[in-house]
């Protein structure tokens, strides 16, 4: 049985339009247009809004820098994969490729209360993480195997 995309079995629930920071020396990103009904689901801040269509996330700072445009498209990828076994943007460049990436991705679905699954979903970025060690003056990539750590 061919499995019907997640544009075609849900087009018409609402969206929330996810208002981003603007980074120093960048352009203003667009908002990013995702599914209210999920967003309320795996996010207790977007549960807690008001009815509206805007989530503005514009003004959200953690550890002490605005939440990037990367870091919510890489939660929103975990989010509808989780849900819908699709992405909801491809990101050739995911943060969660990075340890410092990665960090920030988890940091930002912790500042917006993301249920468990989603964090889960969110590490199992694992696997695609690229780690590499400087021993004096090479590098070596460090295989993860999945997980955080190897032995």
């Amino acid at each position: 049985m061919n499995k019907r995309p997640h544009g075609i079995a849900f087009e018409e629930r609402p969206k929330f339009k996810i208002k981003l920071a603007v980074l120093p020396e960048q352009a203003a990103p667009a908002p990013l247009h995702a599914d209210a009904y999920l967003m309320r689901t795996v996010s207790a801040v977007a549960d807690a809004l008001p009815e509206t269509a805007e989530w503005d996330l514009s003004g959200l700072v953690v550890d002490g820098q605005p939440v990037g445009r990367a870091a919510v498209v890489a939660w929103l990828n975990a989010a509808y994969q989780h849900a819908f076994e699709e992405d909801f943007e491809e990101q050739e460049d995911s943060p969660a490729h990075t340890v410092e990436g990665l960090y920030g991705v988890l940091s930002f679905a912790d500042a917006v209360h993301s249920t468990r699954p989603l964090l889960k979903a969110c590490c199992s970025q694992l696997e695609s993480l690229e780690l590499h060690a400087q021993l004096g003056q090479t590098s070596v990539a460090l295989q993860t195997h999945g997980t955080g750590y190897a032995y």
